[in-house]
């Protein structure tokens, strides 16, 4: 059973729950443990709590917020009125003086009461702690303000009863508090009263509130608060002061913009929070008017100066609190803070002046009432059984009553300030006419601008109306929840016993916020409202499930399902999906549940047959395999029994094969679209009796890496498949950036997290610079959208510099890479839990030789072992074709893969076969993807702001990146509606700019884009030597490709509609983890192969200084890897020159170059003219090697046979250029290209050994390479060490908290006041220095701080230790003896006698060293060590154990002595 207490603030709320093992806080739908105390009405449904926060951007005026400031105040209301300023909705005056909402919802205009919209978040919260509790919920405690009026507890009450809850108390906040911290206390005396002040400073106000305590019982001794004085008040104290510096330094008047006030208001309340923590703080706003960023700065101490009438403001509520509770400074045992305003430090400073003691906060200042309110409501509650525990409140106001109709206004003094409630009293009348009475508060201290009227009521008249002094009495009641109730009247003859005959007419109170009927009418509307909700989610999950159904049926009809159709059920099929489809996203958007139902019933009814036939064979297969499965184990397991049993068991399985190959003979004479002739349960009945238990574990898992231009993705090769695994935030995507911080880096989520707060020091989008040149035009326009500096290296590529840890760095892209990739592999090390170094990474297929070897480089740097680079659609078409089931060995099926990313479109062509995929063509375009539809909005946006506002957008750079945002958001809305709205607040000079566009009008704008897809689409046609029409599927992968001018564009092409049966952004990384499993010897993959084809042309030429051969080495789609052996006739030493000789197709921008090599002998050799032969070598990456080079002497030559002629070869001249204007290879001469070649006769010696070089076409060499690994290391060693500080500054932290929490609890009983006393003070400092000085120290100074504060604390752990212990040892011990006892009633009287005596006299030796503890407080030494009672256990049971077995030994009881007393005998004597 569980009841529950609700804490209602003005921003959030919190639940609490008592159950039997204590209290518990809710957690919400977003599994947080404070709701927002939010209602927000949207289009068709509320959003309520976390929904409505979320929403309040989207409906403004449609939110409410901060109900809490209007529940029972009236609109004239001073304090109302300068709420109302704060707040965006609209509002009026009610028809008794109340506040009315004005909202627009499901197309007209409403109007709710404050009580309405309180009920609307009380009925959420019930229902979240419904769904906790997985029971209803109506008994509960709310926690009120204790300066909350009787209006104001009534309309918490008709609140709670809209929603539906019953409560059993409104309970003062602070009264909560008091609760939960004393309930639990054991450390109150009962010599006298523990008096402990709580100070709960809120959002917008501050209540005090001082408690007494005794041992079982609480009262509550004074309420003091200031309802107008909270967080917010030393906020505005800030906004105030930068308001006004603002005016007199940039003459910009803050006031006069309602956005700007917005945003300067949030800064302070962040500003104050630093403050709390450091002596100063900067404050900085972009663009706050005007287009200006304005800056400031305030130090604590000035704060504090300005904040001096708030501080005095908070000393009048604690003194006042002080005077009414009658109690001397030097009483209060404790100050208890809570509350986000208390954090200040001069708060804090203040309560010390005041009270004489340091403030403590034991106390969650988030969920203490709620905690509070959930223990009174479990001690109110009939069905819970908690410790009797006393509570006695006090009502903050003086009540009084004043008879309407008495001319001398004499007014009756009902309950004085200060009374406990629940309380009555009674008022004497006449009785021969109607009385009128007024109640009202009496305080001559109370709050300003709040009317003290309580209500009106009306007694009589009697029916004994007309007697001579006939007088009459009243009972008027303050009853739990601090509201004002008339019981009873009657004639003063029945006053003994108040019979109801007598009784007076009351009427009820005259004047009341809500009327009997407007309450009824309130709850039905509420009913109404939350019908509606559940019905629009109802609406919205059948909509759901109608769109998911039709992908996945769509997909399943193309895949699993395509066996068990026929071609006319899967096109009447496939066209009614479509025809939904299309339904769904043009009229069918905005239907009632029914439709969708019904539309989905609709399709179930012609899937449904197929279904049934596909589960059915898989469920035979699954029965089949187990069966074959359990038969060859029971064959293997037969060995090992006697002949005749295995004999038998042998018979059996043949008998089970038998019969199962005759019914699977009869099953598969059918095809797999008839019914079937027997079902898998029968196959299961045969497996189960055979069934063995054989246990098998083999784990193995390996790597494949896709690196994106945004994100990255890992996935694993294990036994059960193919894993992606998730990063430190629960996610399948990591993004790749890398952020170089003040003292530490952050990789992946973290780095994308800390981008903008180092946006110069954040790389990302590296994949744009790997083995790129500087000067590349495509590298110029990546860097301009790049915030971090640039220049250009020695060789030609890309360095970065930036600002970390004191001094400028200069990394090389692949270094940075390199973090990426050791980053993505301690990830992946994480999840697996062993070292991984094997590994497949995905590559775009246009990378050339530069940037494959960059790749290589950068894995190295990681400490990763690359066994292939693997092209990104090579990889997606082995993820999707090595589990498809359906190709045939005589007829090829060509697939189309379409990849359109972030900023790049690679297109690839497949031919599959059943356990074989060959690429037949690879075509590209490096720089097309969806960021570059994004720059065709973007520059259609730029263009109309421009002409409509003169606004030049490309002259900010901020400008520009926000427009680019919401221009990347506009694609995607587009891409799902036919139109879409474009709104930026405060764009360039404090402007808000809007804009709209047509899906067709975007179409239009991207029309090159489009035709540039197409073309690439054409290319890999052309290249496969395929036509359209012999492409059987095209699958569309990548982001880009959701754009649906896109999905037609190439529809068009191949008169076919684009599948989407893959995951986008897993499925490279998949296909890479498959090749992974693939290529290592240690994992079995079930066979299939796989034949990549290389998309360039691939040329070389050798220089030797008088020839200059060319051959083309591997002709564009060439499969690799493969060798190739190349001879000419030249000198043994030679530059051989490996290029791209593509004409057309390659990249425009990019380098040509793919090697440089030298080739020289190991010695001089003397001769000019040989027969050289190299072997080349297209390896598994797409790079090229040189193997070996050799050469043979000429021995014979015949001069009359000689012919010389020259040859010209136009692609080497080409080629020679491009080697010449490359950066890269102006360190190497180049001598003359002529060559000549001789056709004559010789004879050729034994062949030798030439010596080849590295290749020297590379922008990071070996020794960079080394030199980055050294710095990787180093980097990651100083990361490992910023957080290992980090963790020790956590720990001291800790420490702190919870010896402070330990001293005032479990320690309290076994420490001295001294002890106490100093430890605390010495928490105290090290709190204060690890604020303020210790902020940033190192690991070590922490370390020392934790070994000085352990010092102290050791020697009361030790005797808390040890009394616990010495707890359990003693129970331990009792325990021996009475089952001792028990054990020795079944023996003979002698031996029953003598277990009984050594029991008798081991607890005679318990009890006697008990109470010589006992004797002593429990905070001094103690006189007997542990294992003295541990050894006399043992005694026992050795002892009692002989006895049974009829051996008694000779074992004695010895007086346990310490050490210290064994070095001095003399003192060993114990005295009784």
């Amino acid at each position: 059973m569980s009841v529950v207490g609700f804490d209602i603030g003005n921003e959030n709320c919190a639940i609490a729950v008592a159950k039997r093992g204590g209290i518990d806080v809710l957690l919400n739908d977003e599994s947080k443990r404070e709701t927002p105390a939010v209602v927000s009405f949207g289009e068709k449904q509320r959003f309520l709590g976390s929904a409505g926060a979320a929403f309040a951007t989207k409906f403004p005026k449609s939110t409410i917020s901060q109900i809490k400031r209007l529940i029972g105040r009236e609109y004239k209301e001073q304090s109302v009125q300068e709420e109302l300023k704060l707040l965006p909705f609209e509002t009026s005056e009610g028809p008794r003086g109340g506040v009315l909402i004005h909202l627009e919802y499901l197309g007209k205009t409403w109007t709710f009461m404050p009580v309405e919209i309180l009920g609307m978040l009380f009925a959420h919260l019930k229902q979240l702690t419904e769904r906790n509790l997985e029971s209803p919920v109506v008994d509960c405690v709310i926690g009120i303000p204790s300066y909350f009026t009787d209006l104001q507890r009534r309309e918490y009450l008709y609140a709670a009863c809209i929603a539906g809850l019953r409560p059993l108390q409104l309970m003062h906040d602070c009264t909560a508090i008091a609760l939960g911290y004393g309930m639990y206390k054991t450390d109150f005396s009962g010599e006298g009263p523990t008096v402990v002040v709580f100070v709960d400073i809120g959002h917008s106000d501050t209540q005090v509130t001082f408690a007494a305590f005794r041992k079982g019982r609480m009262r509550i001794l004074s309420h003091s608060f200031d309802q107008h004085l909270g967080g917010r008040d030393f906020d505005e104290a800030l906004f105030k002061h930068f308001a006004t510096q603002f005016k007199e330094e940039h003459d910009i008047d803050v006031y006069s913009n309602a956005r700007a006030s917005i945003r300067l208001r949030a800064s302070c309340e962040k500003l104050k929070k630093v403050l709390s923590a450091n002596a100063e703080a900067p404050l900085s706003i972009d663009c706050l008017i005007d287009d200006k960023d304005l800056n400031g700065f305030i130090t604590r101490e000035e704060f504090e100066n300005l904040s001096l009438e708030l501080l005095e403001r908070v000393s009048v509520a604690f003194c006042k609190a002080g005077e009414d509770a009658d109690v001397k400074i030097g009483d209060i045992h404790s100050i208890e803070l809570v509350g986000s305003g208390s954090r200040i430090p001069a708060i804090m400073r203040k309560l010390t002046s005041v009270f004489g003691k340091e403030p403590m906060r034991t106390l969650n200042g988030s969920e203490c009432v709620a905690r509070g309110c959930a223990l009174r409501c479990a001690m109110l509650s009939p069905a819970f059984r908690v410790q009797d525990y006393k509570v006695q409140d006090l009502f903050p106001y003086s009540i009084g009553v004043d008879n309407a109709e008495n001319k001398r206004k004499t007014r009756l003094m009902l309950f004085p300030k200060g009374s406990s409630f629940p309380n009555d009293n009674l008022i004497r009348f006449n009785v021969d006419t109607t009385n009128y009475y007024q109640v009202l508060y009496t305080n001559k201290d109370f709050p300003a601008g709040i009317t003290p009227h309580v209500g009106y009521f009306m007694v009589g008249p009697s029916e004994t109306a007309g007697e001579e002094k006939a007088k009459g009495l009243v009972k008027v009641h303050l009853n739990i929840h601090g509201i004002v109730e008339i019981e009873h009247a009657i004639d003063e003859e029945a006053r003994r016993g108040w019979s109801r005959r007598q009784s007076l007419a009351v009427s009820e109170f005259l004047d009341v916020a809500m009327t009997r009927d407007e309450l009824h009418e309130a709850q039905e509307r509420e009913q109404f409202l939350a019908q509606q909700d559940i019905k629009v989610e109802q609406t919205k999950d059948k909509r759901n499930t109608l769109e998911s159904f039709i992908y996945d049926t769509r997909s399943k009809l193309l895949s699993c399902y395509r066996s068990f159709t026929t071609d006319s059920e899967q096109e009447i099929i496939l066209k009614n999906l479509q025809e939904t489809e299309e339904w769904l996203y043009e009229d069918g958007d905005d239907e009632t549940e029914q439709v969708y139902i019904g539309k989905l019933e609709d399709l179930k009814k012609l899937s449904d047959p197929i279904e049934n036939r596909y589960k059915d064979e898989m469920a035979r297969k699954e029965a089949k395999e187990a069966l074959q499965t359990c038969i060859q184990e029971n064959r293997e397991a037969a060995d090992l029994l006697p002949p005749m049993q295995k004999e038998e068991v042998i018979n059996e399985c043949i008998q089970a094969e038998q019969w199962l190959t005759h019914i699977s003979q009869l099953h598969d004479s059918l095809a797999k679209n008839a019914i079937s002739i027997y079902c898998s349960t029968a196959i299961s009945g045969i497996t189960e009796t055979f069934k063995r238990v054989f246990s098998c574990d083999f784990r193995m898992s390996v790597v494949g890496f896709d690196i994106g231009n945004e994100n990255c993705a890992i996935a694993v090769a294990k036994r059960g498949g193919i894993d992606v695994l998730l990063n430190d935030e629960s996610k399948r995507e990591t993004p790749a950036v890398v952020s170089f911080g003040e003292k530490q880096r952050f990789l992946g989520s973290a780095g994308a997290a800390f981008a903008t707060k180092f946006p110069k020091s954040t790389i990302s989008q590296i994949k744009r610079l790997i083995g790129k040149l500087y000067n590349e035009p495509s590298v110029k326009e990546d860097l301009k959208l790049l915030p971090f500096e640039t220049s250009e290296g020695p060789y030609g590529g890309v360095l970065i510099h930036l600002e970390y840890l004191g001094k400028t760095w200069t990394f090389t892209p692949v270094e940075i890479l390199g973090m990426l990739f050791a980053h993505l592999k301690q990830l992946t090390e994480k999840n697996l839990e062993s070292p991984v170094e094997d590994c497949v990474i995905g590559i775009p297929s246009y990378f050339t030789d530069l940037q494959r070897r960059e790749y290589i480089n950068a894995a190295l740097i990681a400490g990763l072992r690359p066994l292939k680079l693997m092209h990104d659609c090579t990889a997606i078409a082995l993820g999707y074709g090595i589990y498809k089931t359906d190709f045939s060995d005589e007829k090829t099926t060509n697939v189309i893969f379409v990849d359109i990313g972030h900023s790049d479109t690679q297109v690839t062509v497949v031919a599959f076969e059943e356990g074989k995929m060959t690429i037949l063509s690879h075509s590209f375009d490096p720089n097309l993807g969806g960021r570059d539809f994004d720059e065709v909005l973007f520059r259609h946006f730029a263009t109309q702001f421009k002409e409509e506002h003169d606004i030049d957008v490309y002259s900010n750079a901020r400008a520009s990146i926000r427009l680019r945002a919401s221009c990347e958001k506009l694609k995607k809305i587009l891409s799902a509606n036919a139109e879409a709205p474009l709104s930026i607040d405060c764009l360039i000079d404090d402007k808000d700019l809007n804009g709209f566009i047509r899906r067709e009008e975007f179409e239009k704008l991207s029309a090159k884009l489009l035709q540039r897809v197409s073309d690439v689409c054409q290319e890999a046609i052309k290249d496969s030597g395929l036509g359209a029409d012999k492409i059987d599927t095209i699958e569309l992968v990548g982001s880009g490709s959701r754009i649906p001018s896109v999905t037609r564009k190439i529809a068009s092409i191949f008169d076919k509609e684009p599948m989407r049966t893959l995951n986008g952004s897993e499925c490279v990384a998949r296909g890479c983890a498959l090749a992974c499993a693939m290529l290592s010897p240690t994992c079995q993959v079930k066979d299939h192969k796989v034949q990549d084809s290389f998309p360039y042309s691939t040329g070389v030429f050798f220089d030797d200084g008088k020839r200059c051969p060319e051959f083309t080495l591997f002709p564009k789609g060439s499969s690799f890897p493969r060798n190739k052996t190349v001879a000419y006739h030249g000198n043994t030493t030679s530059h051989c020159h490996v290029c791209y000789i593509n004409k057309t197709d390659f990249p425009a921008g990019l380098s040509h170059e793919a090697g440089y090599f030298m080739i020289r002998p190991s010695q001089a050799s003397g001769a000019e003219k040989v027969l050289v032969k190299v072997k080349v070598h297209l390896n598994i990456h797409g790079i090229v090697e040189i193997e070996a080079a050799s050469f043979q002497f000429i021995e014979h030559k015949h001069p009359s046979s000689k012919k010389s002629f020259r040859y010209s070869w136009p692609l080497g001249i080409k080629a020679k250029r491009l080697f010449q204007n490359n950066a890269a290879y102006r360190r190497f001469s180049s001598s003359r290209l002529s060559t000549e070649r001789y056709a004559e006769e010789a004879r050729w010696g034994r062949a030798r050994n030439l010596e080849v070089s590295e290749n020297y076409c590379v922008l990071t060499t070996i020794d960079e390479i080394r030199v980055a690994q050294k710095r990787a290391q180093m980097f990651a060693e100083h990361d490992i060490k910023v957080e290992k500080t980090k963790e020790k500054r956590n720990t001291l932290e800790s420490f702190i908290y919870e010896t402070r929490s330990k001293l005032l609890s479990s320690y309290r009983s076994v420490t001295t006041d001294s002890e106490v006393e100093i430890i605390s003070e010495t928490l105290q400092k090290t709190e204060d220095w690890l604020y303020e000085e210790g902020d940033d120290e190192s690991e070590t100074v922490y370390i020392r701080r934790l070994e000085d504060l352990s010092k102290l604390l050791d020697p009361i752990e030790i005797r808390y230790k040890d009394e616990i212990a010495r707890k359990e040892a003693t129970k331990a011990l009792r325990t021996c003896i009475q089952e001792n006892h028990l054990a020795a009633n079944s023996l003979p009287p002698s031996h029953k006698k003598k277990v009984n005596d050594e029991c008798i006299e081991a607890e005679g030796w318990l009890d006697h060293l008990s109470r010589l503890q006992d004797s002593l407080a429990k905070s001094v030494t103690r006189v007997y060590f542990l294992s003295a009672i541990s050894e006399i256990t043992q005694a026992l049971k050795r002892r009692c154990e002989a006895i049974f077995s009829s051996k008694l030994s000779l074992l004695k009881y010895e007086e346990p002595v310490d050490s210290d007393q064994m070095q001095n005998p003399s003192e060993m004597q114990v005295e009784n």
